[in-house]
């Protein structure tokens, strides 16, 4: 009986000496052996799986910043825009040079549709990687997300200077101008609406969404001149279409080129013989034409009144609407001068010149005059906050010319006008670092922090200068203890 006892006692101590040494010889996975199944299950789209594993990771190697992204991108997949936040930042504080980090931070602050802080990350990604192209592309994308659209463009044209042959770029250009337009057309602006999808046709002629929109645009604003130009382009890659000739055919009667109307049926009659449609349409076109060619061309009519009688406000705003919807912008902005000179007060004139100057990029003679308009509509925030743009866009222009002085007050201007203006002071700290200008660069980030002390933006920028500026002086330091 003992000697059974001493034998079960005996083989206990055995099992718990083996669980023992068990425990003391197997570490279990390591923290890169987690990281990657944490991939893998990523991939599978089993994303509790991977954040499980992930948590694991983090736990035997905290400061593990491939794992804390990965996290950070799983709880953007998984809808948990606040932990995804947390973890990127993490990324970033510890590695500000993480491009990837920049990405995500950028895309979960564009899904939440914070765009200033999208913008924010972009920037600093851009400060450390000045030229990287899908960095320029998002920034892109947050001003368009944004509805920032004359700013979108300037920024478009510089990616596509840049980058010209590369077609991930020219497709961001266009589908720029494709949304541009959209925008504008929704909100009644032909003008802009039609400059923006004319800009996405110069990159891509045959973009039928542009083309079909644009079409539109010209007969309904009268300007029939353009749309016969898009309709010569179309037969010219297709000269056998019986629906474009006779798109053709019904433009020219619109815009009263009856001459051309004639000769275009006769060309579809040659073609189509007994089309019964183009028969019938041959003896109203020639009723049409014979009344039209009994009156003169009214344009001639409102243009000879405006000039002997420059008072006749009809005649003007017909002489300076026909002038505007043929796209004549430099012809109705003398008109509209012309106006002016009896009636230097004017708002509507005043305005439909600004619409000019603006469209025509000519920036500071358009800040000019809304600074001008902002007075005389005191209060108004469209007012201001136009004036401010372009103050802004101004400055730009000035920037790109090396006039950093002038540069410097156009930004100044815009300051005055709206002290809270983020692209304001970031254009006008960027500018005295150009210049080297260390002390008023600092004074400006300073301001921009006291009204905005939690912008990410000015704060890295901030700490990025103040440790620049601690390297250039260890060499002096060196020197003088020397």
């Amino acid at each position: 009986m003992m000697s059974l006892f001493k034998y079960i006692l005996s083989g206990t101590v055995l099992c718990l000496s083996l669980q023992v040494q068990a425990q003391i010889f197997s570490k279990g996975k390591d923290a890169d052996e987690l990281y990657s199944e944490a991939v893998k299950e990523t991939k599978l789209n089993h994303y509790q799986k991977a954040i499980q594993l992930s948590k694991e990771a983090l736990e035997k190697r905290p400061d593990f910043v491939d794992q804390q992204l990965l996290l950070g991108r799983l709880y953007m997949l998984t809808g948990n825009a606040d932990l995804a936040r947390r973890y990127v930042k993490q990324v970033l504080a510890k590695d500000p040079m993480y491009k990837d980090a920049y990405l995500y931070a950028i895309n979960i602050e564009l899904g939440a549709k914070k765009y200033e802080e999208a913008e924010c990350y972009v920037d600093e990604g851009l400060y450390h990687y000045p030229s990287d192209k899908e960095l320029m592309l998002k920034k892109l994308g947050i001003m368009d997300a944004a509805e920032r659209f004359f700013q979108g463009g300037v920024y478009a044209n510089t990616l596509l200077d840049k980058y010209a042959g590369d077609t991930t770029v020219q497709r961001a250009y266009t589908g720029h101008y494709l949304l541009a337009g959209h925008y504008y057309q929704q909100r009644n602006n032909q003008l802009l609406s039609q400059e923006n999808y004319e800009r996405a046709l110069m990159l891509d002629p045959d973009n039928e969404e542009a083309k079909a929109a644009i079409n539109s645009m010209y007969v309904k604003s009268g300007s029939y001149t353009r749309a016969i130009e898009q309709v010569n382009a179309a037969l010219a890659a297709n000269p056998g279409s019986y629906d474009l000739m006779m798109r053709k055919l019904g433009l020219l009667g619109d815009m009263h080129d009856y001459a051309g109307a004639i000769n275009q049926l006769q060309q579809i009659l040659k073609r189509w013989p007994g089309d019964a449609k183009a028969r019938s349409t041959e003896t109203a076109l020639r009723m049409e034409a014979a009344a039209w060619y009994s009156n003169t061309d009214p344009f001639l009519l409102y243009a000879g009144i405006a000039e002997k009688n420059p008072g006749n406000r009809e005649a003007l705003d017909k002489v300076i609407g026909m002038s505007m919807s043929r796209g004549a912008y430099r012809e109705a902005l003398a008109w509209i001068n012309r106006g002016l000179k009896t009636n230097p007060n004017d708002q509507r004139l005043l305005s439909l010149k600004l619409d000019v100057l603006e469209s025509d990029r000519k920036f500071t003679e358009a800040a000019l005059l809304a600074e001008r308009l902002r007075y005389n509509s005191a209060g108004s925030a469209d007012q201001r906050s136009r004036y401010t743009n372009l103050k802004i866009a101004s400055g730009r222009e000035y920037l790109a010319q090396q006039q950093y002085d002038l540069a410097l007050a156009e930004f100044d201007k815009a300051l005055q006008a709206d002290s809270r203006d983020t692209t304001a002071m970031d254009l006008m700290a960027n500018t005295y670092i150009n210049q080297k200008d260390h002390i008023h660069a600092l004074e400006v980030l300073d301001k921009a922090l006291a009204v905005y002390p939690d912008n990410s933006r000015f704060l890295l920028k901030n700490q990025a200068y103040w440790q620049k500026l601690v390297s250039m002086m260890k060499p002096l330091k060196s020197l003088l203890s020397y």
